[in-house]
């Protein structure tokens, strides 16, 4: 189910025709600490060029984050459109190394991702066929971003009423990813203990009590993309949109 709250599209449900899996949060008080937070978050939001999007329990590979933030630019100057054939994480996989390589042999990419060549090959053909790489021979180079890629920035979320050292360990794992990761506890107050940890793995924390939120601890911004998570998120963005936008023909 997609909601539209003040020009934020909210995505909280699955949606099987997009490839789109999510998880509904199971738990009354960590629905209302996560709800709440998001009315506050879209209410201070200053809408501008950049368009957002809240992703809420996404099936990822390291679990189910419990808020995604994605800012991202507006889907109209982008060349590439997924078809109805989606892109496998593997394929995301290949296109992310390329993307760091920018240029890189077909020999050296299977060594980089311990991959058979005769596998890699099939992978960088589809990529190829999708204009999102372009492959010369052995070399294998990427696209431009513009071209294919809508995201400026993913801020991801764990909520918790108590539990903090799991939304840590969560929030760790979302670093890979994402460009801030956050722990929301449903309190006014955070020990230093747990302060001193958040700090040194780059984690933030978000205070969330008396319908008011405080960013108690700014998260380390990490702006390299060094997986290929984000391109999941970019591809469910473009297909959301493209979904919207058929709609309002209709």
């Amino acid at each position: 189910m997609i909601i539209h709250k003040d020009e934020v599209l909210l995505i909280c449900d699955s949606i099987p025709g997009l490839g789109y899996t999510a998880r509904k949060t199971p738990q009354k008080r960590e629905f209302e600490l996560v709800h709440g937070f998001i009315d506050r978050y879209i209410a201070s939001l200053k809408h501008g060029k950049q368009k957002v999007a809240i992703f809420l329990e996404p099936m990822i590979d390291t679990g189910y984050p419990d808020i995604v933030i994605v800012r991202y630019r507006p889907t109209d100057s982008i060349i590439w459109q997924p078809n109805n054939s989606k892109l496998s994480s593997k394929h995301y996989k290949v296109l992310s190394a390329v993307d760091q390589q920018g240029r890189v042999s077909i020999t050296h990419l299977a060594s980089l991702l311990g991959y058979r060549e005769k596998e890699l090959i099939s992978i960088l053909n589809r990529l190829n066929r999708e204009g999102l790489v372009s492959k010369e021979e052995e070399v294998i180079r990427r696209k431009k971003y513009a071209d294919y890629f809508c995201i400026r920035s993913i801020i991801t979320i764990e909520a918790k009423v108590n539990k903090w050292t799991e939304a840590i360990d969560q929030a760790l794992f979302n670093t890979r990813f994402s460009t801030e990761s956050y722990v929301l506890m449903g309190t006014d107050r955070c020990s230093e203990t747990m302060r001193e940890k958040c700090d040194s793995l780059g984690v933030g924390i978000l205070l969330s009590a008396n319908n008011k939120t405080k960013r108690y601890l700014p998260a380390e911004k990490h702006y390299k993309l060094n997986s290929y998570i984000p391109y999941l998120f970019n591809e469910w963005l473009l297909r959301i949109e493209r979904l919207e936008a058929d709609n309002e023909t209709e």
